[in-house]
């Protein structure tokens, strides 16, 4: 897409951390905390849902080993891991990605809100509704995962 921040980074290389056929993680310069990176698919996707299942598999594997070295690398407490999927749940860039933002106690962020009690009937409604619609999930894609090799560093000014 020719407007999308990602994609100008598939094509630029920009503050790129990690590449592979199919997925790319960057550093935010603008970040919620030091060493917050973003891993998204190299094929613009704004939506989740219209990722292949294996490539939503490559996501998570790629984001859940750079969570496990960014507590060595900026000496993290934790991590966050989070998507934001669609505008409704704040995504600003559209394009599918999951942020690996590294937290510290004290580090002023909150990723908490208040539990809503929902009433029974709701709950019921809302059980069954995605139940029903969750019988209708097939399968995923099978293309398998290819060994995560290809790891680079790559920073422009």
């Amino acid at each position: 897409m020719a407007d999308c921040g990602y994609c100008e980074v598939v094509k630029t290389k920009q503050n790129v951390i990690y590449e592979d056929d199919h997925v790319c993680a960057i550093l935010l310069t603008k970040a919620a905390t030091k060493g917050h990176t973003v891993v998204f698919p190299k094929t613009h996707a704004s939506r989740l849902v219209d990722v292949p299942d294996y490539i939503i598999g490559s996501l998570f594997v790629i984001a859940n080993k750079l969570s496990a070295i960014t507590f060595e690398a900026v000496s993290a407490e934790g991590t966050n891991l989070f998507i934001s999927d669609g505008s409704g749940a704040g995504q600003v860039v559209s394009h599918v990605g999951i942020h690996v933002v590294p937290r510290c106690q004290g580090d002023g962020l909150s990723f908490t809100w208040p539990a809503r009690q929902v009433s029974e009937e709701q709950f019921v409604q809302v059980a069954t509704a995605l139940s029903d619609a969750a019988g209708s999930i097939v399968g995923f894609e099978t293309e398998p995962l290819k060994t995560l090799e290809k790891v680079h560093v790559a920073h422009k000014d």
